[in-house]
């Protein structure tokens, strides 16, 4: 539970809707995190973009060669493009015949399968073809070729982590999202400095800061005006440590 919730606290914005959305349908208490722990297998928890694909489709270009392959980021001589389908949070249950949004009651599928069986509950055989592909699927994307690895994501949520996020995670649950600001602002600034005439050095510090202050500015806006200041410093302080030794040894 801990290392899911680390990387929910990371998941971008827009991804995190998703699971908003899932849970809204809900007619308990379930949150958008327990859909997110429970339906997505947790070889690709930690990776957004490996997610997407995994939720939306997608093609996906992994290793021949001694599968599962190297993983993201390492390139292969050898390699094999396979289609990802479009899925759907599948309902056990039908909601024709009263089944509810729960983590007990759901499973992604295939969208064009879940579809074809309109109002009708799914087979134990159903379930099954849907979970083994979901796992299969999930195995076949976190061993893609890619073009960026997926160190950024996993430094940012062993940076949520080491400042304790976790337990204020508990108390104010979603609210709290500077991290996945920071990561944002890491993207964009990333991008901007390369094509300046800053130096290596210059980059990685300018990068560094940058994602450092927005991480703060979102923490001290989220949580409350005694401790908010404390914990935005905090996190200012070890995300930009630990992007600027990132972006340093990229650069290295």
């Amino acid at each position: 539970m801990a290392e899911s919730a680390k990387y929910w606290i990371a998941l971008p914005a827009d991804q995190k809707q998703y699971f908003y959305n899932i849970a809204a349908k809900s007619d308990g208490d379930h949150t958008a995190f327990e859909f997110f722990h429970t339906e997505i297998p947790d070889v690709v928890k930690h990776d957004p973009e490996g997610i997407s694909i995994l939720l939306d489709g997608g093609e996906v270009t992994v290793p021949v060669d001694g599968y599962p392959g190297p993983g993201p980021g390492q390139l292969s001589d050898d390699t094999i493009t396979v289609e990802m389908p479009d899925r759907d949070m599948s309902r056990v249950v039908s909601g024709e015949n009263g089944g509810d949004y729960t983590p007990d009651n759901v499973v992604l599928e295939d969208a064009g399968i879940n579809r074809s069986r309109q109002a009708a509950d799914m087979s134990d055989a159903d379930y099954q073809s849907a979970s083994d592909a979901i796992n299969a699927d999930a195995e076949i994307i976190a061993n893609r070729v890619a073009d960026t690895p997926s160190d950024v994501i996993t430094q940012t949520a062993d940076t949520a982590e080491s400042i304790d996020l976790l337990d204020v995670l508990d108390t104010v649950g979603d609210v709290i999202i500077p991290l996945s600001a920071g990561y944002t602002v890491y993207k964009s600034v990333s991008k901007s400095v390369q094509k300046s005439d800053a130096t290596a050095e210059e980059q990685a510090a300018i990068v560094a800061v940058a994602t450092g202050g927005s991480v703060a500015g979102m923490a001290a806006l989220c949580l409350n005006p005694v401790t908010g200041p404390v914990v935005g410093v905090a996190a200012a302080c070890i995300g930009a440590w630990k992007l600027f030794e990132l972006v340093g040894r990229a650069i290295d």
